[in-house]
């Protein structure tokens, strides 16, 4: 059974107002309670800000090192996160913290999502697995 955290739906500062420590405190009360009910992974999805994913997957590490964690980004159509981080970087940071799979999700459709996933396969050790989760894309008036 897999525990799903997403973003905590504020920016981080300097762009907002949530400090540091509570995003920390805020992932550690949800990933504890997750894992009292016994999960067997835990899934941090549809992230847009690679410093908040640091600070989740940082959260999580400090309360069960052997738990496996998925680690998903969202991208725009520009081939960035919502705040700028490219796969490349996202790869790196994700692969420095020992994530179980790098991945993907919601973004701007299948084929942004494969381009996303295959910059960011360049940047990561093989041990790594590899999740991809898109939506439909945009809505379109036909």
């Amino acid at each position: 059974m897999g525990g799903s955290v997403g973003p905590l739906g504020a920016h981080l500062t300097p762009l907002g107002r949530l400090q540091p420590a509570a995003a920390a405190a805020a992932f550690s009360e949800q990933v504890a309670a997750l894992l009292e009910a016994s999960v067997d992974v835990l899934v941090f999805e549809t992230f847009g800000s690679l410093r908040e994913l640091e600070i989740a997957v940082k959260a999580a590490r400090a309360l069960d090192t052997d738990i496996p964690i998925s680690a998903q980004v969202t991208f725009s159509n520009d081939g960035v996160t919502p705040l700028g981080d490219a796969p490349a970087e996202v790869a790196a940071v994700l692969a420095k913290l020992k994530v179980n799979i790098v991945g993907v999700n919601c973004s701007v459709g299948p084929a942004r999502v494969l381009r996303s996933i295959k910059l960011m396969m360049e940047h990561l050790p093989q041990d790594i697995f590899i999740a991809a989760q898109p939506n439909a894309g945009w809505p379109q008036r036909l």
